[in-house]
């Protein structure tokens, strides 16, 4: 068999692999629809990430200390990313609660903040069985457990994921279908 049959497809085949990876890594920087990055004027090769963006990034990493620096900083804890998703709702639905204990320890923080679809931390968490996140939402002053979004109620929703645990702690705290 002639080696370029061999070697060629083999060639193609790891550029479109290193491709996908790169298209799919969780560190790749998402555009925001909220509002596309902006160039740096001293390097315009260089994206100047919103806070948002920044917050999102962090907290999908699970980088609570960066997540705390941006806010010691000056970032807006309740600024909207792709979506109209803030950093405590991206922290429900990566379930990292150590971001999510930054995020509610800081003042102003609006716990029912929701996205595009109406999804709210609560509901996020409810939705994927994040049980510690949905403990430490309810623990919130002010926490809307009845806040409707597209699919319904948090208790609803974990109920037909069967998230029981979810569940039954939305329903102490007063949940309803």
């Amino acid at each position: 068999m002639n080696a370029k049959c061999i070697i060629l497809p083999l060639v193609a085949l790891a550029g479109i692999t290193f491709t996908a990876f790169q298209l799919s890594s969780a560190d790749a920087a998402e555009p925001s629809a909220v509002a596309p990055a902006a160039r740096s004027a001293e390097d315009p090769c260089r994206i100047s990430y919103s806070d948002a963006d920044k917050m999102r990034m962090a907290v999908r990493r699970g980088d609570a200390a960066r997540l705390q620096q941006l806010l010691a900083g000056g970032a807006d804890v309740n600024a909207r990313a792709a979506l109209g998703r803030t950093a405590l709702l991206w922290a429900a639905y990566c379930g990292e609660t150590a971001c999510m204990q930054v995020l509610l320890a800081t003042p102003g923080v609006d716990v029912n903040a929701a996205d595009a679809d109406g999804i709210t931390p609560l509901a996020a968490a409810a939705t994927l069985g994040h049980e510690s996140c949905v403990r430490l939402l309810l623990a919130t002053p002010g926490v809307d457990v009845n806040k409707k979004h597209v699919w319904g109620t948090p208790l609803a929703v974990a109920r037909d994921k069967g998230h029981s645990a979810c569940a039954d702690l939305i329903l102490a705290a007063g949940g309803k279908m």
